[in-house]
């Protein structure tokens, strides 16, 4: 305002997107790695090694080895109020395995659906890999 009788002049900003999203959910998963790491050893190698941003992306030698990782993932985000809504499997017994858990929470999606991350695309039943240029 330019003098002491004038009306004040109201400015709003509203921000659609905040560039501090993707920080935050790292630094929640960094925290809660560091709180329950010594809990769920498998899921901690995984929290730090295998994702990036808000995208866990691993897989081992055998289904059983999966599933565990699986369910010590699941567990160890609960303590952090976190859970998946989207699973990407090759094995429809790892995707049944995870709707153990709590089928109200899974987003499920058909396994011939390729999935992309990172600029790659998977395809499951094909287990391949395809770079679109």
């Amino acid at each position: 305002k330019t003098d002491e009788y004038e009306e004040p002049t109201i400015y709003s900003l509203e921000i659609y997107d905040t560039s501090c999203t993707s920080y935050l959910t790292v630094r929640t998963l960094n925290q809660l790695d560091l709180d329950e790491f010594s809990k769920y050893l498998l899921a901690s190698n995984i929290l730090l090694r295998d994702v990036y941003l808000d995208d866990v992306e691993s897989g081992a030698q055998n289904l059983e080895s999966v599933k565990e990782f699986q369910s010590q993932l699941i567990h160890m985000l609960a303590f952090g109020v976190m859970s998946f809504y989207k699973w990407y499997t090759n094995s429809e017994k790892l995707m049944d395995h995870a709707l153990l858990y709590d089928p109200s929470e899974f987003f499920t999606l058909d396994m011939h659906t390729a999935e992309k991350s990172l600029g790659v695309n998977w395809e499951p039943m094909e287990d391949k890999f395809i770079f679109l240029l």
